[in-house]
């Protein structure tokens, strides 16, 4: 049975799983991105994501649950896309929807998004999204989406 997977506004409540989802030292090495502990991440959540309305932020549910986040920000004149997908829904097609239906909803182009080539879940996603590569910066690949939705 498919797995339904929806995007909707992040809620503080949502916080304490992503909080744990970045914890995930397997996670965090797939990212190549330091977990924050609690208390860093906390202070850095709510008034630096949360309390900017210029960044596009949802909670990325399958099923209903909360897998995690996708964010878009901007970044040296270019939106930047990042998502997290927690352990227990990897593997399922849900960061591809949901990198999918973030990308209709945020018309910033062009719209970049990186990727370790120790991570080919995350390189796959992007490209079946849509995702150019554009670069390449030791392991770091760079990607790039340029065309508005459609």
């Amino acid at each position: 049975m498919p797995i339904t997977v929806t995007l909707r506004d992040v809620l503080e409540s949502d916080l304490e799983i992503f909080c744990q989802h970045q914890l995930d030292p397997e996670a965090a090495l797939l990212a190549n991105f330091p977990s924050r502990d609690r208390e860093r991440f906390f202070t850095h959540w709510p008034p630096k994501i949360l309390a900017t309305p210029e960044t596009f932020k949802r909670t990325i549910l399958a099923d209903g649950q909360v897998a995690s986040d996708v964010l878009c920000w901007s970044m040296n004149e270019h939106g930047h896309l990042g998502y997290w997908v927690g352990r227990d829904f990897r593997g399922r097609g849900i960061g591809t929807a949901a990198v999918r239906a973030a990308v209709e909803l945020i018309p910033h182009r062009p719209l970049r998004a990186e990727a370790y080539h120790t991570n080919p879940a995350s390189l796959r996603v992007l490209a079946k999204c849509g995702f150019q590569v554009i670069g390449n910066e030791d392991s770091l690949i760079i990607h790039e989406l340029a065309a508005p939705p459609a």
